[in-house]
C-alpha cells in the first residue's frame, strides 16, 4: 500500500490569524487608523498595570483621566502611584523638565533604540521627606508619578508595579498571520 500522507490541519487545529485591533476593540486594517486611546478605558489600555478595583478615581468630568493608587510594597513600604492622561505631550514634558531640575531627567528607549519615555527624579525628599519620580511617553500623553517614603521604595514600584505598554502598541494590537 501506498504511504498515507497526513491530513491538512483543519481550522480547528491550526492558529487562526487574527485581524489588527484598535485599543478599544474595534478592527481595524491599520493600527494607524486608531484613534489615540484616551479617558479610563484608554488609560488603563496604556498602563495594564492600573488596577481600577484597588485605585481611585481622581479624575473631573471632561478632564483628562487620572487614578492613584496606595500600594504597600513587599518591604511594607506605602507609596502613591498616579496615572495620568494629560490634555498635550510638549508642554507636560517641558513642566516636568522645569519642576524636577536640571540634570534630574533619564532616557528609556526602545529595542530600536529610539526614545520611548522619560524618567525623572527628584535628587532630594520634599518638604514632607517623600522621594518622587514620574515616567511620560516621549511622544505621548501619558504620565505616571510615584511617590514614597524612600528613593529605594519608588525605584522598587516603578521596576516592579508599573507596566507600561511598548509605544509600538499604544494603538492596538497588530495582526498576525
Amino acid at each position: 500500500p501506498e504511504p498515507r500522507t497526513p491530513d491538512p490541519p483543519t481550522a480547528s487545529s491550526s492558529p487562526e490569524a487574527r485581524e489588527p485591533t484598535c485599543w478599544d476593540g474595534s478592527p481595524t486594517e491599520s493600527l494607524k487608523d486608531c484613534p489615540e486611546p484616551s479617558g479610563t478605558a484608554g488609560l488603563a489600555w496604556v498602563f495594564p498595570s492600573l488596577d481600577q478595583a484597588a485605585c481611585t478615581d481622581r479624575g473631573r468630568p471632561g478632564a483628562p483621566a487620572k487614578w492613584v493608587c496606595r500600594v504597600e510594597l513587599d518591604n511594607g513600604g506605602i507609596v502613591k502611584v498616579r496615572y495620568r492622561e494629560h490634555g498635550s505631550t510638549r508642554p507636560r514634558l517641558a513642566r516636568f523638565s522645569r519642576d524636577y531640575g536640571p540634570g534630574s531627567r533619564s532616557t528609556v528607549l526602545t529595542e530600536r533604540d529610539d526614545v520611548e519615555r522619560y524618567v525623572w527624579r527628584a535628587d532630594e525628599p520634599d518638604g514632607r521627606g517623600r522621594w518622587k519620580l514620574t515616567s511620560m511617553y516621549a511622544e505621548h500623553p501619558w504620565s505616571v508619578t510615584i511617590v514614597g517614603p524612600s528613593r529605594a521604595d519608588v525605584e522598587a514600584a516603578l521596576s516592579d508595579l508599573v507596566e507600561f505598554r511598548s509605544s509600538r502598541r499604544l494603538l492596538g494590537r497588530p495582526g498576525s498571520a
